[in-house]
């Protein structure tokens, strides 16, 4: 793969910050592009995706909650906004989304990957 993204979903928690830090170091010492997409899955329906290089992850582990921010979206759970969701991913040549939530960020995964995306849950 050469180009990833990365969502928070849900409520915001301390630990995502550090998640998104470890994605990011790791894409950046493999040569794989990194978008972020701001506002969960609210942000993928809407294409609020940016680019994350080195400088906008340093040091943000340190710092609670989501430098992307992070948000539950109803929209995301009806056939309209679920497929904007996969045009946006595929209009950004998105090969891959890692997903950092709990229960119901992971039933979209699960959605996402019946549609044929590769996730990953954190």
């Amino acid at each position: 793969m050469k180009k990833i993204a990365i969502l928070c979903s849900g409520g915001d928690c301390q630990g995502m910050n550090a998640c998104i830090k470890a994605v990011a170091d790791t894409c950046h010492s493999n040569k794989i592009e990194l978008l972020g997409i701001n506002r969960g899955y609210q942000g993928l329906i809407e294409n609020d995706v940016r680019p994350l290089e080195k400088l906008d992850v340093a040091n943000i582990e340190t710092v609670a909650g989501a430098i992307i921010k992070t948000s539950r979206s109803p929209e995301f759970m009806t056939e309209e906004g679920f497929n904007k969701a996969i045009a946006n991913l595929k209009l950004n040549g998105i090969e891959g989304l890692i997903v950092i939530g709990g229960n119901g960020s992971f039933r979209g995964c699960r959605d996402l990957v019946n549609a044929g995306v590769h996730v990953i849950g954190i």
